[in-house]
């Protein structure tokens, strides 16, 4: 459904407008099919729904023009070009989205991803699902005259995302370019960051909670900045099983990592200033309830209940 309602003042000196734009569970690939170009994913089904209310004035010199945007998409799959599943979005929400596009002015309240179900997979060859997506044909468009191009001299454009939700996710890794293959569910995954803006150098606040494979949980607090790149977290890992990385490290022991859990508690910097890398970390680690078997016979070769360390300053 398309709702549109609008008014207008034309013989005023600002000839201020209104215009009211309401879509109602309109089916995405219906209307995507109508792209200028052609997309790097498929969209098999999704429904979006949204409200627009856009506002214009005419100045003497600098007309205004402003939209006030919430949105949802439903039910949204995407697939790679050979319709291979990438993503499943229970739904995206938009909400608090205003922008002046002739100032150069947006700014977003909150970006509410639910429940996502992505699919990260590595081929035999080494090769990314994702990765096929930058290799999709696309129309060639002609150079544009140097005269249109060299005028094009506007100002950077400002924005800010208050808030971004990624709640109740699922990721599932796959690699089967390792001679045993891996499979790894990072299940319920929870992203937060706050305090988006161009600005890549100012610090944007991170919180990641991730349980891997059902067993061990990931926490991690802090702040993350892009440019240069740079982290301070604080991370409260429990109960990590070492053991799911084992296809990586697996064929160069005589043993087998029957059980092992992992934790880390303590505070870490990460940067990248001129190219080059710096790591720290302050805290406590830990490796409890370790079992290790002979591969051959399968006899217990080694074990222990808990190996702690404390007080760890690493640079």
């Amino acid at each position: 459904v398309v709702a549109l309602a609008a008014q207008t003042k034309p013989f005023s000196e600002t000839r201020e407008s209104e215009l009211h734009l309401k879509l109602t569970q309109l089916d995405l690939p219906l209307y995507l099919g109508y792209a200028p170009t052609t997309l790097p994913v498929k969209n098999p089904k999704g429904t979006l729904s949204a409200d627009i209310a856009l506002t214009f004035a005419e100045a003497a010199q600098h007309p205004s023009l402003r939209l006030n945007i919430a949105a949802q998409v439903d039910g949204l799959s995407l697939h790679d070009p050979q319709n291979q599943p990438l993503a499943d979005i229970e739904r995206i929400a938009v909400e608090g989205l205003v922008t002046e596009p002739l100032a150069g002015k947006l700014h977003l309240k909150t970006l509410r991803i639910e429940k996502p179900d992505v699919i990260l997979a590595r081929d035999r060859n080494g090769s990314f699902n994702v990765a096929r997506l930058s290799s999709s044909p696309t129309p060639s468009n002609k150079a544009k005259p140097a005269s249109v191009v060299s005028e094009n001299k506007s100002a950077p454009f400002a924005w800010q995302v208050d808030e971004l939700t990624l709640s109740d996710g699922r990721l599932r890794f796959s690699d089967l370019s390792n001679p045993d293959p891996v499979k790894i569910t990072v299940s319920p995954l929870v992203i937060t960051l706050k305090i988006l803006s161009q600005d890549f150098a100012k610090p944007w606040d991170l919180e990641v909670i991730a349980v891997l494979n059902g067993k061990g949980r990931l926490h991690t607090t802090g702040t993350v900045a892009l440019d240069p790149l740079q982290a301070k977290v604080h991370v409260d890992d429990n109960q990590l099983d070492v053991a799911i990385f084992q296809p990586y490290f697996g064929r160069y022991l005589n043993a087998t990592i029957a059980r092992a859990y992992a934790q880390a508690s303590g505070d870490a910097t990460f940067a990248m200033p001129k190219g080059d890398v710096r790591v720290s970390f302050r805290g406590d680690t830990a490796l409890n309830n370790v079992r290790v078997l002979d591969k051959k016979t399968t006899d217990v070769l080694a074990g222990w209940n808990a190996l702690r360390v404390s007080q760890i300053r690493f640079d």
